[in-house]
C-alpha cells in the first residue's frame, strides 16, 4: 500500500511539474522570449535523461559538501550502479545498485553525545539545497531555452522529489529525525554501523549498541536497519533457529518495511526456508513473483548464493548450485561494503562445503 500511495504521489508530482512548465512554455511563447515548434519540443525531451543523470549527481554531491561542512567523514558515493567507495588503500570503484534509489551518498557521522545537538539537517537537506542551486544559477545567468529549462525543469522536480516527505527519501529521513532524539539516535547508528562495515569489520564484531533493541515509539526504517544488523549477525554465525523465527515474523509484517528491504526480505526468507523446510510454499511462490526475480538477477554476490541453495534444495540440481557460487566470488569485490563480502564469503564457503559433504555421502 505504501509502495502505491508513493507511485501514486510521485506521478501526481510529475503531472503538476509538467502543467506547469507546460504553461511556462506557452506564457513565454506568447511574450516572444521562446519560440516552440516540433523540433524544439523534441530536443526538450531528449535532454530530460541526461538532465535527470546529472541533477543526481548534483544531489548526491550536495549531500557530500553539506555533510563535510558539518563534521561527516565521506564514505561512499553511488549514482546508478556505479559506486565510489572510500577504503584504506584509496578510492574503489564498484558495481551496485539498490531498488527503488538512483543515487545514495554516505557519509560517517560525527561521534554522537547524548547531550549535545546532533547534526543532521544540511546533510539530509544538502542534496536539494543543491539541485535548487543550480537550478536557479542557470535560471539567473543562461537565456531562456529548451536545454537551460530542461535543467531548471529537473533540478526543482529533483528537488520536490527528495523534500516532500513520500517513501523513505530525504524528506521523510529529515521528518523523522525532527521528531524526537530516539530516531536521530537511530540515523547515526544506521551512518556509522556502515562506515565500520566499510572498514571491514562483520555484524558480529560491530560494537554491542549497533545491535542492541531500542524500544521506540514508531518503527520506521531507521529503527528497522537495527533488524537487519541482527539478520546478519544470524546469518553470519548461521544459527538458523533464532533466523526462522525472525524472518517468519518479519514475513508476517512484511508490508511494514520500505521495499528495497522488502525485497532483501524475501531473499533471506526464501534461503532460511530452502534449506531448513524446502517443502514450505512460500518458496516458490515468492521465486515467481516479478519483482523479486528482477532484484535477484543482479550481478550480486548474495544473489547467487541464493539462487544456489534453492538449485540445490528445491530444484535439485547440485551442478548448478556450484556453478553459482563460482560465479558468485568474484562478485565479492562489488559488495558495498568489506565486512558484508566477509560474511558473503563465509557462507558462499559454508554452503559449498555443504553440497560437497551431502553429494560424497549420497555417492558412498
Amino acid at each position: 500500500m505504501l509502495e502505491k500511495f508513493k507511485n501514486v504521489s510521485y506521478f501526481g508530482l510529475f503531472v503538476l511539474g509538467g502543467w506547469l512548465f507546460g504553461y511556462l512554455f506557452g506564457y513565454l511563447n506568447k511574450q516572444e522570449l521562446l519560440e516552440i515548434d516540433s523540433r524544439s519540443v523534441i530536443f526538450f525531451f531528449v535532454l530530460l535523461l541526461p538532465m535527470v543523470f546529472l541533477h543526481v549527481i548534483v544531489h548526491e554531491a550536495g549531500h557530500t559538501l553539506f555533510g563535510q561542512l558539518t563534521g561527516y567523514q565521506f564514505i561512499s558515493f553511488r549514482v546508478g550502479p556505479f559506486l565510489v567507495v572510500k577504503e584504506a588503500d584509496g578510492l574503489t570503484f564498484k558495481r551496485f545498485s539498490v531498488s527503488g534509489t538512483l543515487g545514495q551518498c554516505l557519509m560517517r557521522p560525527p561521534e554522537y553525545h547524548e547531550h549535545q545537538a546532533f547534526p543532521y539537517k544540511l546533510y539530509l537537506l544538502g542534496g536539494v539545497l543543491m539541485n535548487l542551486i543550480l537550478s536557479l544559477l542557470v535560471l539567473w545567468l543562461f537565456p531562456l531555452n529548451f536545454a537551460s529549462l530542461s535543467l531548471i525543469f529537473i533540478g526543482f522536480l529533483t528537488a520536490l522529489l527528495n523534500v516532500i516527505p513520500m517513501g523513505f527519501n530525504d524528506g521523510v529521513t529529515l521528518r523523522l529525525a525532527s521528531k524526537n532524539v530516539q530516531q536521530r539516535y537511530l540515523l547515526y547508528l544506521q551512518l556509522e554501523a556502515h562506515a565500520l562495515l566499510t572498514q571491514g569489520l562483520t555484524y558480529t564484531e560491530l560494537p554491542a549498541k549497533m545491535t542492541q533493541t531500542i524500544h521506540v515509539s514508531q518503527v520506521t526504517y531507521l529503527s528497522q536497519f537495527q533488524d537487519f544488523l541482527r539478520l546478519g549477525c544470524l546469518l553470519e554465525n548461521r544459527d538458523f533457529d533464532s533466523l526462522g523465527l525472525m524472518l517468519n515474523d518479519f514475513s508476517s509484517r512484511l508490508g511494514d518495511f520500505i521495499y528495497p528491504y522488502q525485497l532483501e526480505l524475501k531473499k533471506e526468507l526464501v534461503f532460511y526456508l530452502a534449506y531448513c523446510e524446502e517443502t514450505d510454499e512460500r518458496i516458490v511462490k515468492i521465486w515467481h513473483e516479478k519483482a523479486f526475480q528482477k532484484s535477484l538477477n543482479q550481478p550480486q554476490a548474495n544473489n547467487l548464493r541464493i539462487k544456489a541453495m534453492y538449485a540445490w534444495k528445491v530444484s535439485q540440481e547440485v551442478d548448478r548450485a556450484l556453478l553459482y557460487l563460482n560465479q558468485a566470488v568474484p562478485l565479492l569485490a562489488n559488495a558495498p561494503t568489506k565486512g558484508e563480502a566477509k560474511v558473503e564469503h563465509l557462507l558462499i564457503d559454508w554452503l559449498r562445503a555443504s553440497i560437497t559433504a551431502e553429494s560424497k555421502q549420497e555417492f558412498l
